[in-house]
């Protein structure tokens, strides 16, 4: 203690007195630093400054507890366990081992700014959900998202989208294409919808048909169809459209059988009303072109 005392003596401009009491805000002046040894063996160092008492403490097992900011401008290497309440890095970050963020079933938000404003990818901990703000970029290889069975996979040279138990792809996108469901699946059905039209576009992957123009999201169709295109009744243009032809069905006004579904055909103009004697009644015909030569479908108004 006498050495100590003798060196802070030696050093007048440090003002630390060596105190056998332990200080207090009263027996201090602003500027006064004093260093007082406890009973425990903690060497304690107390400032009073601007009316407030700092204390820095070094236990004799080599502890040291600091009531106010350190500056260290050089490395700070730590072996044991690190408990911070605010981290605020300014500078670059490597971390050489594992990283976790809360403990399972309590999580917390993890956000990554990108450098354009607005843009990042969070993890929402109360939403169990990964947003990404921006573009989501996947390198080369294989990725999957989702679990082994409903999943969307995607390979160096294609996609393939698994939404069924049977872990086949219902769609693939490849060098050879786009493919909806697979051959030789359990027949499932595809379709477009449409404002008005719960499936505009059906492939009945059962019956191996494809049907239009369907208001119901699953229509019937006749299980012997197979290979056929099923065009359900329509409305007929208002008006002929240039460089257009309709094809559709639609119900006839006739009575009894003429009531079903008949086939309409609608050209950009009207049928040719030329007259030719050899046909008699016959009055109108339809160009029809077979091998780049035309050929005349006569037909009989009635």
């Amino acid at each position: 203690m006498d050495r100590i005392q003798r060196n802070i003596n030696n050093r007048k401009q440090d003002k630390i007195s060596l105190v056998g009491s332990q200080p207090s805000l009263r027996s201090m002046r602003d500027g006064e630093e004093s260093l007082y040894l406890g009973r425990d063996g903690i060497l304690m160092r107390y400032r009073r400054e601007k009316g407030i008492l700092w204390k820095t403490q070094m236990s004799k097992d080599g502890n040291q507890y600091v009531d106010r900011d350190i500056t260290i401008k050089r490395n700070l290497n730590v072996s044991g366990t690190s408990n911070l309440n605010i981290v605020d890095i300014d500078g670059s970050t490597q971390i050489d081992g594992s990283v976790t963020v809360g403990v399972d079933d309590t999580g917390y938000d993890v956000k990554f700014f990108g450098a354009t404003s607005g843009k990042y990818a969070l993890w929402d901990e109360s939403e169990d959900t990964l947003s990404v703000v921006g573009e989501l970029g996947l390198s080369e290889g294989c990725h999957h998202i989702g679990n082994t069975v409903t999943k969307m996979n995607f390979g160096t040279n294609s996609i393939n989208f698994y939404v069924h138990t049977d872990s086949n792809s219902r769609f693939t996108i490849n060098s050879l294409g786009v493919t909806f469901n697979q051959a030789g699946d359990s027949g499932q059905d595809f379709r477009i919808e449409t404002a008005n039209k719960e499936a505009a576009f059906f492939v009945d992957g059962g019956d191996d048909c494809v049907a239009i123009n369907n208001t119901d999201s699953t229509p019937t169709i006749d299980e012997d169809a197979v290979g056929q295109l099923v065009i359900v009744n329509g409305t007929k243009p208002s008006a002929l459209t240039a460089d257009q032809i309709y094809i559709g069905a639609e119900n006839s006004s006739g009575s009894g059988t003429d009531t079903l579904s008949t086939l309409s055909l609608f050209l950009e103009e009207g049928i040719d009303a030329t007259a030719l004697d050899a046909v008699g009644t016959l009055s109108h015909r339809i160009p029809i072109w077979l091998n780049g030569t035309c050929y005349w479908l006569y037909l009989d108004p009635v």
